[in-house]
């Protein structure tokens, strides 16, 4: 019985996991470029830093 609340609770994650970009009326491409993006954005920040050090 454990296991069975344990894969019912899993999907009940990824459910509300990918329900996430519906809610903010965004398509997954768009939610996967914006990650790259801030992860370029913070890329560079980082490389500024280490420029001025």
């Amino acid at each position: 019985m454990s296991n069975i609340a344990v894969i019912t609770e899993g999907n009940n994650f990824l459910w509300v996991f990918f329900n996430i970009p519906r809610k903010l009326r965004i398509t997954y491409v768009q939610f996967f470029v914006l990650g790259v993006y801030f992860e370029k954005l913070s890329g560079y920040t980082d490389n500024i830093k280490r420029q001025n050090c």
